[in-house]
Formats: structure tokens, sequence, C-alpha cells
């Protein structure tokens, strides 16, 4: 057993040893040799401070975009539902006045209402004249 302790102790002293070999062939960053021109890194500096400003500015700007479309989603939403709500109850004014019926020419879902001369005028869902959305139109002009 003591061989075999002995055998590892070397393995380990090897694996060291080649470890340490490794270690002094890299490359490690070599210290500043040569002159340092202070007026070049001032500029560089000041080159970084420009941009550094640049940044923040686009943040701020990119911050207030986002609650520029913010805004605009909430009334964009706002606005949708009471749209939505208008042509709710528009389909259900028309329910109420209007016959409900098919187009014989189209087949289209519309509401009969009466014009203000008394003639029938056929309405769709939508809350236009159908004669102005039909696809058939042309078939039935005088």
């Amino acid at each position: 057993m003591n061989e075999v302790t002995e055998l590892n102790d070397l393995n380990r002293e090897d694996e060291a040893r080649e470890d340490l070999k490794h270690e002094a062939d890299r490359d490690y960053p070599k210290p500043f040799e040569g002159t340092l021109d202070i007026n070049k890194v001032m500029a560089e500096r000041d080159e970084l401070d420009r941009l550094l400003i640049k940044m923040c500015d686009l943040v701020a700007r990119t911050e207030e975009t986002n609650d520029l479309l913010k805004q605009a989603k909430d009334s964009y939403e706002k606005l949708y539902e009471e749209l939505r709500s208008r042509i709710m109850n528009f389909e259900h004014l028309l329910k109420m006045i209007g016959d409900k019926g098919e187009y014989k020419g189209c087949g289209a879902e519309i509401y009969w209402l009466k014009s203000r001369k008394g003639k029938p005028m056929p309405i769709t869902i939508k809350g236009i004249n159908h004669f102005a959305d039909c696809p058939k139109a042309d078939n039935f002009r005088k």
C-alpha cells in the first residue's frame, strides 16, 4: 500500500510541475511601456463623456417615448371601449326600430328602416345604407 501512495504522490507532483510550466507559458498583459500622451487621453475621456451624455439623453427620450406610447394606448383602449359601446347601442336600436331581413340581391343581413321620404331603406348592422356597400348594387340601379 505504501508503494501505491508513493506513486500517487509522484503523479500529483508531476501534474503540479506541468501546471506551473503551463502557467509560466501564459501570455500576461505587458506592463505599460513608452510615454503617455496626456492630451490624447484627455481627448478620449472627453469623447467618452460626450457619448455617455448622448446615451443618457437617448435613455431619457426612450422613457419619454414609452410614457407617450402608454398614454396613446390608454386613450386608444378608452376610445375603443366607447366605440364598441356605441356600436352595441346602435345594433340594439336597429333591432328595436328596424325589421330584420335578408337582402335578396346578395343575401346580406340587413334591417329595413324608413327614409325621410317614407321609402324602405336597407341598413347594415354597421349602420351603412346597404346600397353603398352591396357587392351587387349595380344590378338594382335604375
